[in-house]
């Protein structure tokens, strides 16, 4: 049994919207992939398995897993050649797609998880059901509602998953704190003393659930402020002491690791850009 729908009509300024969702019954062995996606994409293995590769991991899926994939991320996955899955899907995106990824406790180094819940897969049947009946007049409220109705489904409980959600909490707090605070001369110490965590532990999942260590995250962060103040003219002199570098040197340097180009290289270009 496969059933599926295009939604062509998706508000897509929206901060999350449902582009895609169904059902499919795959055959022996059928491979999709390598491919890459510029949305969010999340499956639930009904019956059946398979497995599923993000470009460093393979990890085999089985009946009640889920496993998501990220958009730009190069990814695989195959049914089983003696029991192939059957799965439901949703495809979304929008500014709060990757934080409802977080609330169901998946991320990019866990991508797969055990959800065992059914009533993921009976909402993707009851949006389907919908569709059938309402195709020349479907509501983008109804579809979204049917989307967070899934999503919640296997919210649920995300804590089961190996980190908790105080962690987190603490994660996005310390992301928070950075982004308040860039301008001062704070240190990776005292981000993890702020959230409450031992250094080495904070140090260590901060880069396992962001990809970044928080050092690098700071750095990118106060950088990106830098291209913006060279944009709108302000001075080399003025700006390290506004981002929270305060060193000239040392800004230049870091600018140049990051950016790959010196700040005044980057100024020329942004100048010959404009003319061009």
């Amino acid at each position: 049994m496969n059933r599926g729908y295009i939604n062509y009509n998706a508000d897509t300024s929206g901060e999350l919207y449902l582009l895609h969702y169904g059902i499919k019954n795959c055959e022996r062995s059928e491979l999709c992939g390598p491919m890459m996606r510029n949305t969010y994409i999340l499956h639930y293995v009904i019956s059946g398995c398979g497995w599923f590769c993000d470009g460093k991991n393979k990890y085999t899926v089985n009946p009640g897993d889920i496993f998501a994939i990220y958009p730009d991320d190069v990814v695989s996955y195959e049914a089983d050649e003696n029991e192939p899955w059957f799965f439901c899907f949703i495809v979304f995106s929008g500014k709060k797609a990757e934080e409802c990824y977080e609330k169901i406790g998946v991320s990019r180094s866990m991508p797969v998880r055990a959800v065992n819940n059914n009533d993921f897969m009976r909402t993707i049947v009851d949006c389907l059901d919908y569709t059938d009946k309402n195709k020349d007049n479907l509501s983008q409220f109804r579809l979204t509602g049917f989307m967070y109705e899934a999503l919640s489904c296997l919210e649920k409980d995300s804590g089961k998953t190996s980190e908790s959600s105080s962690a987190k909490s603490c994660i996005n707090a310390a992301r928070l704190y950075m982004d308040c605070n860039f301008d001062k001369k704070i240190s990776v110490a005292d981000i993890a003393k702020y959230v409450g965590f031992e250094y080495s532990y904070f140090y260590r999942i901060f880069k396992r659930e962001t990809g970044i260590n928080p050092e690098q995250y700071l750095i990118n962060l106060r950088i990106e402020k830098a291209k913006k103040l060279i944009k709108n003219g302000y001075s080399f002199k003025e700006i390290p002491n506004i981002v929270g570098i305060g060193n000239i040197y040392y800004f230049t340097k870091l600018f140049k690791q990051t950016v790959k180009m010196t700040p005044s290289e980057y100024r020329d270009k942004i100048i010959s850009d404009k003319n061009s």
